[in-house]
This record gives C-alpha cells, structure tokens and sequence, in this order.
C-alpha cells in the first residue's frame, strides 16, 4: 500500500531525500515494517518519486 504525499516545490537533486526524512524516523520505521511503500509527486513539475519498503528500510537502518 503507497502512501501519497503532495509537494509543492521542484526537487534538487538529493532533496527527495529530505523530503523522505521529513516524515519522521518513525514514520519511517513503521512504513519499512509493514512492507510499505513512499511516494510523492512534486505539484510543480509533476515528478513521482517513490521509494520501496526496502529502500526505506536502508534509510532507517
């Protein structure tokens, strides 16, 4: 299950990351547990970025 979340400013290259990490370490636990998936989509150039429960879980880990 892909969570959705909606951004409104284009991404510098690595800020994907940030953007990740702005949802809380344990956001982020809990979502890599439960075998969940991230995605955002940049509301500015329509980007989709998604990052899999085992990219999440080398994020966390």
């Amino acid at each position: 299950m892909a969570r959705s979340i909606g951004i409104a400013a284009q991404l510098l290259p690595g800020a994907s990351l940030a953007v990740l990490y702005s949802l809380g370490m344990i956001e982020l636990k809990q979502a890599a547990a439960n075998d969940q998936s991230i995605e955002f989509v940049c509301h500015a150039c329509g980007q989709t970025y998604s990052f899999s429960p085992e990219e999440i879980a080398g994020l966390v880990n």
